[in-house]
């Protein structure tokens, strides 16, 4: 939550939310508030883009409640593929699918130089 790149192109993270109370904090100089808390923070701030990162079976349960705010998109790290409707926006991000990609990516350029190699 703390990127530097973000407030270079204006972004700014207004807060964090959990139903954890060992996490919550609310003095921060990002809060991490009660999930309790993410709608009427929600309205209050006029806040278009959420971020999503939160277990499996949270995701859905999450994406219905943040449709009834003034939510507009969300990107989505939850390891579960969301859809979008028409008016509400899912970015899907797989990080398992992004490791295994690079992990891919790294193993098939090996063996593309070991032919190379080989090859009189």
């Amino acid at each position: 939550m703390n990127y530097n790149g973000f407030p270079r192109v204006g972004i700014r993270v207004a807060a964090g939310f959990d139903s954890d109370p060992s996490i919550l904090d609310d003095a921060a100089p990002i809060p991490i508030l009660h999930i309790s808390k993410i709608k009427d923070f929600i309205a209050e701030k006029g806040i278009q883009v959420g971020i999503l990162a939160v277990p499996e079976p949270s995701a859905q349960s999450i994406i219905d409640s943040l449709k009834k705010t003034c939510i507009k998109g969300v990107i989505n790290f939850a390891p579960v593929s969301l859809r979008s409707s028409d008016n509400f926006l899912i970015q899907n991000i797989n990080v398992e699918q992004e490791i295994e990609n690079i992990f891919y990516q790294i193993h098939f350029s090996e063996e593309a130089a070991s032919v190379a190699e080989e090859t009189p």
